[in-house]
This record gives C-alpha cells, structure tokens and sequence, in this order.
C-alpha cells in the first residue's frame, strides 16, 4: 500500500470546490485561428453554441433529434435542444500534430461558452485529463497531447474597470480590451 501525499488545502472533502473546467484550443482547419472549449467530463452531451456554429460552419446540415430535449445548464438553466451538427474540429498536441474529431454537436441558443466537449466525446475519444501537468491525452488519436487549462473559481473575481473606449463583446466570445487607468 502506498499512502497517498496530496495536500488538500481547505477543507479535505470539498478539495475539488475550486476546480470549475478545463479549457483546450480547436480550430476549424488545422493552421487557422484557434477557438477556446470547455472540457466538462459533468456534462453528458457535446454542444455548440448556435451563432458560432453558424459563422464557422454555415453549410452543415441540422439534424432534428427525435424529440426535444430539455438540458439543464449553468445555473439551473434550462435549455431546450431540438438539433445536432456533425462537425469536424481538430486539437494540436504539444508535439505539432493535430487530432482530427468527427463528432455530432448538440446546438445551443446562447450557450454560455462557444464549444463544450461533454462525455459523449470524451469517452469515445478515450480523453486522459493529466491535470498535474495540464495535458490532455486523445488515446483514440495515437494519444496526441493537448494543453489545457484548469480553470478554479478563485481565479474570477468582479472588478469594475474603465475602458479606454466604448466596446461591445459578442457573446460566447473573449477580447483583448484596453484599459484606462486614473
């Protein structure tokens, strides 16, 4: 037996509180601009957000699902799903190659973040999150290593800033902005 070393800060059986989702770069094509996913092994099913899909893969068919689901999200949300697309997204490992993933995507009207990868991938995929050296192995993909980011609660907080102009940041997007300070 092999008595385990981890130090836990806080209080011992809530040691995973602050630890929210990772975060790991797809592209559209291998060599284009890359886009930022939520890796969630809590969420059972794979998700675009609906305007992204739109802008990135405007021809690919919607798929109806049988019936409607309705998903809970973030918050005690409820979102009501009623399609899937089959989408092709790549993710470059620490070495330059890229996994290539054909999987289908569940459609989100205003999804809170622009792509989550939920079990349905992750299993098939045979996904190893190595949180210790934030990696993620794709073991489907001849175990290409892709960074990641673990992202804790502790890591937000919400402090009022000025910006130096006016600015408007889409949804399910992120932006560099300037900042005024004095």
């Amino acid at each position: 037996m092999v008595e385990s070393k981890a130090v836990i800060p806080g209080d011992p059986t809530d040691g995973l509180a602050d630890f929210h989702y990772a975060q790991a770069f797809w592209y559209v094509t291998p060599g284009t601009n890359p886009h930022v996913s939520c890796i969630d092994s809590g969420f059972g099913n794979s998700a675009i957000d609906d305007e992204l899909q739109l802008r990135l893969y405007p021809d690919t068919p919607h798929l109806p699902l049988p019936h409607p689901r309705v998903v809970e999200g973030l918050g005690g949300a409820e979102y009501t799903v009623t399609h899937v697309v089959l989408l092709t997204i790549y993710m470059k490992g620490t070495d330059g190659r890229y996994a290539q993933l054909v999987r289908p995507f569940h459609v989100f009207k205003k999804l809170s973040v622009p792509l989550l990868i939920g079990y349905d991938i992750m299993k098939p995929e045979k996904f190893y999150l190595l949180y210790s050296t934030n990696r993620l192995r794709i073991g489907a993909c001849d175990g290409v290593c892709v960074q990641i980011t673990v992202y804790s609660g502790s890591k937000y907080s919400r402090i009022p800033v000025r910006c130096a102009e006016g600015i408007v940041i889409p949804a399910s997007s992120s932006a560099v902005v300037g900042v005024k300070f004095g």
